[in-house]
């Protein structure tokens, strides 16, 4: 138009000087008058044109970081800024590449809303004024996180050195997009894995203790396994053991041998049957008999165990000494049939028993226990008799002089003289005496045909040597005969010619 209104007034300026070949100051005014018109009118034009010009949008960038991961179900606000902000370009247009996977819906002249619908992987696009100034985020990612993770079945606390298996775990949901169980064992010498998926198998290789963890995304499920040496055989040690019993209040300390030596099963555990016989430690074995009865100990480690019983008694206390009544009589008649024997044993509590009664020829002299410290006995015929009365290793004895009604006696031969004698013969005859303690002097010995048997008496009349120096004519025997008292024995010896 500016171009347009100069031209004219070149051409109608041409035309007036070709009319007017000579101008005066009259004429010249107007034009000037024109001139200015037009010029006044060519610039209201360009104001115009400079006042009514479009301010195009330069640049647009994300108002802050966009996420390039979420889960379905999240939603959000995506901004944009764009420069110049007095851009002419209108709204921001918004745009998923999958509206499937990450929806939008416009907020305001730069702002939308997102919601993650379903997994996958989404790019969003801000665009903005007819020569689509854009820009686009990173690829962001849906998915479906893992929301717990569990042992299918727990696995077992602890484990023997050579032990295999499986552990299971099961992730829920079971759409999940964090991919695959990751499983870890804290010391793989001690435990090793080899995974596949939800589940791995394991072996236990060397004793120890591991942790053996599950993961999947950010959740994760752990179990700490002992892995051990089990015991296969324990052994209460016999020199450890009391003898056949033990008495009240006696202590002592059992131990075991536990095999192999090295072993992960920990101490052995000791226990008594019967605690009101005999307690014990469980962890040291030291015991202490507590009541009169049997216990049976056992010595337990892992599976394996031993046993052993201890039987309690009263506490020992032997017999020191043991004394007949002093009413025990020594001499006794035949008549008197039957009496009564007591000893006295100290100490009174002893525990060795009742006292052992015994007679050194029960056919003269019997005798019956009739109670701890008490005895009966019989005097059957005249002798001197042996009483003995014993309890643990305490003993006394007794002796009994046993006469006649009468306070008569007897003689025995201590042992039976030969029958027969030949010329030159010679021996000992040994006399007893029943009762020994008899006061009638000493005995009186008298032989037949002394002049070819004779007699040497000795030891107070208890013995006598004889010789035979040989037969005279007509003579075949001889007879010895001793007296004491009322009582005499004879015996006679037959010669040979």
């Amino acid at each position: 138009m500016f171009h347009f209104l100069i031209k004219r007034a070149q051409r109608d300026s041409t035309e007036r000087t070709q009319r007017n070949t000579v101008l005066t100051k009259k004429n010249i005014l107007p034009v000037l008058l024109s001139l200015f018109l037009l010029f006044t009118l060519a610039f209201s034009c360009v104001s115009r044109t400079v006042i009514n010009r479009k301010i195009l949008a330069q640049n647009i960038q994300f108002a802050s970081t966009t996420p390039t991961v979420l889960e379905v179900g999240d939603i959000g606000i995506l901004s944009v800024t764009v420069e110049p902000e007095e851009h002419d370009e209108g709204v921001v247009m918004w745009k998923s590449s999958d509206i499937n996977v990450i929806s939008l819906n416009l907020t305001g002249s730069s702002t939308a809303t997102y919601s993650a619908d379903n997994p996958g992987t989404a790019t969003i696009t801000a665009t903005v004024g007819t020569t689509s100034i854009s820009i686009d985020s990173d690829p962001i990612t849906v998915g479906i996180s893992a929301e717990s993770i569990e042992f299918t079945t727990p696995p077992p606390l602890t484990l023997e050195v050579d032990d295999t298996g499986a552990l299971f775990v099961t992730v829920e949901p079971s759409n999940h997009t964090d991919g695959a169980v990751v499983w870890e064992s804290s010391d793989i010498s001690v435990l090793s894995l080899n995974p596949s998926g939800a589940t791995t198998t394991y072996s236990a290789d060397n004793p120890g203790t591991v942790t053996i963890t599950a993961t999947v995304g950010t959740t994760s499920i752990s179990r700490t396994i002992t892995v051990g040496i089990p015991a296969i055989s324990v052994a209460i040690d016999s020199a450890s053991k009391p003898a056949d019993s033990v008495n009240i209040n006696d202590t002592g300390a059992l131990t075991a041998t536990v095999l192999p030596a090295d072993h992960t099963d920990g101490d052995v555990q000791w226990s008594s049957s019967n605690t009101e016989f005999v307690s014990i430690d469980e962890q040291t074995g030291m015991y202490r008999a507590v009541g009169i009865g049997t216990a049976t100990i056992t010595a337990r480690i892992g599976s394996v165990s031993d046993t052993t019983e201890i039987q309690v008694l009263a506490r020992s206390i032997p017999a020191e000494s043991i004394k007949f009544a002093s009413t025990t009589p020594t001499n006794l008649e035949v008549s008197d049939d039957i009496g009564v024997l007591s000893v006295t044993v100290t100490p009174s509590n002893h525990t060795d028993g009742a006292v052992v009664w015994e007679s050194d020829n029960p056919s003269v002299l019997s005798v019956t226990s009739t109670g701890p410290t008490t005895a009966e006995y019989s005097a059957k015929s005249i002798r001197t008799v042996t009483i003995t009365a014993s309890v643990g290793t305490a003993s006394i004895t007794h002796t009994f002089n046993i006469f006649g009604v009468d306070g008569s006696i007897i003689l025995d031969f201590k042992e039976t003289p030969p029958n027969t004698l030949s010329p030159q013969s010679s021996g000992t005859i040994f006399l007893v005496v029943h009762p020994t303690n008899h006061s009638l002097g000493e005995p009186k010995w008298q032989a037949l045909h002394s002049d070819i048997f004779t007699l040497g008496v000795a030891d107070n009349g208890l013995s006598a040597e004889y010789q035979y120096r040989g037969a005279t004519s007509g003579t075949t025997a001889t007879t010895v005969t001793i007296t004491l008292g009322s009582a005499s024995i004879s015996h006679i010896f037959r010669f040979n010619p």
